[in-house]
């Protein structure tokens, strides 16, 4: 359903930046945020309170002394630091109360309120903010607890229960050519279309800063996978992969690396108020020791108060009662199942249909292949190759059901009502029988960093098609299902 990223391993791919700094520098700052009670998004709030620790490096060759200076809005906390000669303490201030504080909510819970906090170390106290690194922090406590009557983990937000719409986001650009404007649109397509989560995925890698930056603006929790697929990483026989299932099973070649990015990933993004879950792959548990390297010392020592899931569909996360590989199905179902058939209670993957409309056909498709796919009952391709090769997933007879498409405008226009009643319908019958099948569900998949032919609520041009409009509806706050 993706082609690769060609040469992926070859060089520098992402911005890199030269700051110029003083003796002392900060590094990997980390902002805990503490929410007790049940909160609501109005009225007056008890106390919050903020926990604050920084890494100083001395980087000269003379003791240094000075502060670690902490501030937001008019609280502002000094600690009296001592560095000797090229020493690195990690530093910790007091705990900073907030009063009635503003509060940040996940889509559709309440605003997303941000505050603009700063952290530095300071050799003098001022009012000055000269030096002193800019962190954007949102006031939120997330939490997650078993549910015994669903049998799946139920997630928390400043004490209100959270019912998870997400979306699966694979990579906002196959060709990793990112921009702080494609993320904001689409991040917002996810508010729009009333989600309150994004998952990315284990298959792709950990996004850029300016994705968290829109998540935070936007009320989308986010499911942090780390980098492994069942697919890839051998949780099945597959004679088209060069290397047996066994040797697959112990990916990537360099286990250090892969720790020591996964460190980094932690520290990079766990400020970000959107993250609420960690996951250690996709449908798989990695080899033995990265696993355990993660859960059992990466995650107390760098981010212990999330949630972190051994992988994307686990008992831990979702009790699987049904068999099967926890998650689906992705095809086109008839509009009762998703209200009828009870699927896993957090299902992490589920999804059908999603061509786009002429406008967005023919923008990849060469005008020898605008026609409408011929379908052949039991199997994925198709007549026309080039269909095949962007991963069309068939619609069965459910276009036919608005009458017999005389051409492939036709049949696409067709297809938006029976995308809008999919996406509209499964989303419904989620929340339909929310906290008593279900405590979440994430769709496969929401957005496609290329040009393909399934799991998209818009196409890789950004343009919409009535999969969103289906979800829109079907996850209004407030609105009469049938």
């Amino acid at each position: 359903w993706i082609q690769p990223i060609r040469d992926r391993n070859t060089g520098i791919w992402d911005k890199v930046t030269i700051e110029k700094t003083g003796a002392v520098t900060i590094e990997n700052p980390h902002i805990v945020t503490k929410v007790s009670g049940l909160r609501k998004p109005d009225g007056a709030q008890a106390p919050a309170f903020i926990e604050v620790e920084a890494e100083l490096s001395n980087n000269s060759k003379t003791t240094k002394t000075g502060f670690l200076k902490y501030q937001i809005e008019n609280h502002t906390v000094y600690v009296p630091v001592t560095l000797n000669a090229n020493e690195k303490k990690t530093i910790k201030t007091d705990r900073v109360e907030i009063q009635n504080p503003k509060l940040w909510w996940p889509n559709t819970y309440g605003p997303q309120n941000l505050y603009t906090s700063y952290i530095g170390f300071v050799e003098n106290k001022s009012d000055s903010k000269d030096g002193l690194e800019a962190i954007e922090t949102g006031i939120r406590q997330v939490d997650n607890h078993w549910n015994n009557y669903t049998r799946s983990m139920e997630v928390t937000v400043n004490g209100q229960p959270v019912f998870i719409r997400g979306g699966n986001w694979i990579i906002s650009d196959q060709m990793l050519r990112f921009s702080q404007e494609r993320y904001d649109a689409e991040v917002r397509f996810h508010r729009d279309m009333n989600l309150n989560l994004i998952r990315v995925w284990g298959g792709a890698l950990t996004e850029r800063p300016e994705f968290y930056e829109a998540c935070d603006k936007y009320g989308l929790l986010v499911m942090q996978d780390f980098w492994g697929s069942g697919d890839c990483n051998g949780r099945w026989i597959d004679p088209m992969k060069l290397e047996d299932q066994w040797t697959r099973r112990q990916y990537p070649d360099d286990h250090s690396l892969f720790i020591e990015s996964a460190a980094d990933m932690i520290r990079m993004i766990r400020n970000y108020p959107s993250l609420a879950i960690w996951c250690g792959g996709n449908e798989i548990t990695l080899a033995s020791d990265l696993h355990h390297a993660l859960k059992d010392s990466l995650m107390p020592l760098l981010d212990p108060n999330r949630w972190f899931i051994d992988y994307s569909n686990s008992d831990s996360m979702s009790y699987n009662s049904i068999g099967g590989n926890g998650d689906g199905p992705y095809g086109i179902q008839t509009l009762p199942y998703f209200w009828s058939y009870r699927t896993w209670p957090f299902n992490s993957e589920i999804g059908s249909v999603g061509v786009g409309d002429m406008t967005s056909l023919k923008r990849f498709l060469p005008k020898e292949n605008q026609v409408i796919p011929i379908e052949t009952p039991g199997v994925e391709a198709v007549q026309d190759s080039v269909w095949t090769y962007h991963k069309y997933i068939g619609y069965g007879k459910s276009v036919e059901a608005y009458g017999q498409p005389k051409d492939l405008e036709d049949f696409a226009n067709k297809a938006q009502l029976v995308n809008y009643d999919q996406y509209r319908t499964l989303i419904e019958g989620f929340i339909g029988h929310q906290w008593d099948w279900y405590t979440g569900i994430i769709i496969w998949k929401t957005q496609n960093p290329w040009t393909a032919l399934r799991g998209q609520m818009y196409d890789y041009y950004l343009d919409p098609n009535a999969c969103l409009y289906g979800l829109k509806k079907g996850g209004a706050v407030f609105h009469g299902m049938y």
